[in-house]
């Protein structure tokens, strides 16, 4: 049997108190009909540094967890990048975006990306290719702890096989 809740506001609209747990802050913004908005991206990014504690956090004050925010693809960004950096004509919902967290080690970096690849293949997926995030650390001001054990991250971009129609590739 659940304990029960103490101190917790009535059931009310999308919020139940029977559904909290003991866990970091989440919040979600969207606009109700699905309309792509830059606003709505400022309104997470304020909701985020907002958030006093969001899962981990170090001595140094600069050094977190590395929470941020989920986005759909800015697709009029990414069919441009795409054809510029691997000569690549794309469409909307022809491709995949994924960011991956890869070892600091080359070695094992280049094991992981090969994994990778084998895996698109084995799927019957196209690899378009890998591009490399832009990140300033200075900008974002991260501690050095966190610095000391960044992960490489990069963009996985795929292309979806002909014939196969599947969930995520669809919008």
């Amino acid at each position: 049997m659940k304990a029960p809740l103490l101190h917790l506001p009535k059931a009310h609209g999308l919020y139940n108190p029977n559904n909290e747990k003991e866990n970091c802050g989440v919040g979600f913004i969207a606009h109700i009909k699905g309309k792509p908005s830059h606003s709505i991206t400022v309104d997470a990014l304020e909701m985020l540094a907002r958030m006093d504690h969001r899962g981990g956090c170090g001595c140094e004050a600069n050094t977190g967890d590395g929470a941020g925010i989920l986005t759909d693809i800015p697709h009029n960004f990414f069919i441009k990048e795409i054809e510029s950096l691997f000569a690549v004509t794309m469409t909307q919902g022809k491709y995949a975006v994924g960011n991956v967290f890869l070892p600091q080690d080359a070695t094992q970096r280049e094991l992981c990306m090969k994994a990778l690849e084998k895996s698109i293949a084995d799927e019957g997926q196209t690899l378009i290719g890998w591009r490399d995030t832009p990140i300033d650390v200075d900008k974002a001001d991260v501690g050095k702890i966190a610095r000391e054990s960044q992960p490489i991250i990069k963009q996985l971009i795929v292309g979806k096989a002909e014939g196969i129609d599947t969930p995520a590739f669809e919008r």
